[in-house]
């Protein structure tokens, strides 16, 4: 039995066996810069479907051997009907890595997708459906990023400005606040001096605490705005709450491993999140960076980490079915272009996440690959989409430092 030197995986399907990886080629210019493709080098130079030649010429004609003794070795390893689904899979696999095309200017391929789809369209096209371990990879893959494209769409149907403030409203209806990223910031950091030792303070006198110190830096500063950010906190559950005896006032105390700025901003930064998850708005991790940071400091992965642990399994049916209901009130043929997407969708939120998974034939992978490209496309196309990438790349590349913004 072979096995991996490394991890002593055991190998399914022999390293010669498996056959090249036509959609990775179209990523790369020159061939011949890499030397374990030096048999092929005369055949792809630009990947097998970018000789333009004449169809009698002996490049095409060499082109077209190689892709039918090839096809004739799969098929002998896998039979005629799981090739069939084989080879549409690697199709559509092709047509996916033409997003991915590296070029200069904002014109290229790869500069029209968003950040998260270019990484996941990566990990895609490098998996190895041969194997029953590269084709429950897939699965997953496409599942994520369906699932992804999914909720872009569905930002693309959201206008910014009424975002922000659905998201500060919200805050408000609950009792709590956001100060703006510099104010919030030093709130944070001033409720964590007082209460870093563990002792107890009551609300007020821990109110008065950051106030005080913060009325000479910003003298519109008052304790109802204070007061609402601890709100925000006691709403996180990052308080020990305990009352002494004979008395009716309780006391806070912050929690042991919260007493840290890292620990205690991120129970926040997922609160102020699970808020606006419960009103509906979808939000990108991108967005909540440059309201809740700034547009000076990146905090993209960490508000990406915050909004995985808060979504749910069934995140992405819900999704789906938003996206439908939220097209209908917009343009008619963008509804009626939802609905059609709507299958795909289905399918792909019906893939199980589970990487313990692996039982997928074929067809079922076939079929995910292709849902995966019917979305994707679309999305691409979208006439907004172009201008929502660039402005969130914007987002999450840092610029001019942020003020405090005033009170939301």
């Amino acid at each position: 039995r072979k096995q991996c030197p490394f991890d002593t995986a055991p190998i399914q399907v022999d390293v010669d066996a498996l056959p090249i990886n036509l959609a990775m080629l179209q990523l790369v210019d020159e061939v011949s810069t890499v030397p374990a493709l030096a048999t092929y080098s005369e055949l792809v130079p630009r990947g097998l479907e970018q000789h333009d030649g004449p169809v009698d010429d002996p490049l095409s004609v060499a082109i077209e051997e190689a892709k039918q003794k090839e096809a004739q070795r799969l098929k002998s390893l896998l039979g005629e009907a799981e090739y069939e689904h084989f080879e549409r899979m690697w199709e559509r696999l092709e047509e996916l890595a033409q997003l991915l095309r590296p070029g200069s200017g904002s014109s290229a391929p790869s500069q029209l997708l968003s950040r998260p789809i270019h990484r996941k369209l990566v990990s895609f096209v490098q998996c190895q459906p041969l194997e029953a371990e590269g084709r429950a990879r897939t699965m997953r893959t496409a599942r994520s990023v369906g699932e992804r494209v999914c909720t872009e769409l569905l930002l693309l149907q959201q206008n910014p400005h009424s975002l922000v403030n659905d998201l500060w409203s919200a805050l408000r209806g609950r009792g709590c606040q956001f100060l703006g990223p510099v104010l919030q910031e030093k709130t944070l950091r001033l409720v964590l001096l007082a209460l870093r030792h563990g002792d107890p303070l009551q609300r007020k006198v821990l109110v008065s605490f950051v106030v005080q110190r913060l009325e000479r830096e910003f003298p519109s500063i008052s304790k109802t705005n204070v007061g609402h950010v601890i709100q925000l906190l006691y709403r996180a559950s990052c308080f020990n709450i305990t009352k002494k005896t004979g008395e009716e006032v309780s006391q806070l105390a912050l929690k042991e491993e919260l007493r840290n700025y890292e620990a205690l901003r991120r129970e926040h930064d997922t609160q102020v999140v699970q808020i606006g998850m419960d009103a509906g708005l979808r939000i990108s991790p991108e967005y909540y960076s440059h309201l809740l940071y700034g547009s000076e400091t990146n905090k993209r992965p960490h508000m990406q980490s915050i909004i995985d642990k808060l979504t749910t399994a069934d995140y992405f049916r819900q999704s789906t079915e938003e996206l439908v209901i939220t097209s209908r009130k917009s343009d008619p043929a963008e509804a009626e272009e939802m609905v059609k997407l709507r299958t795909y969708f289905v399918l792909l939120a019906s893939i199980n996440p589970n990487p313990e998974v692996k039982d997928y034939s074929m067809e079922q992978t076939a079929s995910a690959v292709d849902a995966v490209v019917r979305v994707t496309f679309p999305l691409v196309k979208h006439p907004k989409y172009k201008a929502w990438v660039e402005q969130h790349k914007k987002f999450g590349s840092g610029g001019k430092k942020s003020k405090s913004g005033g009170s939301r």
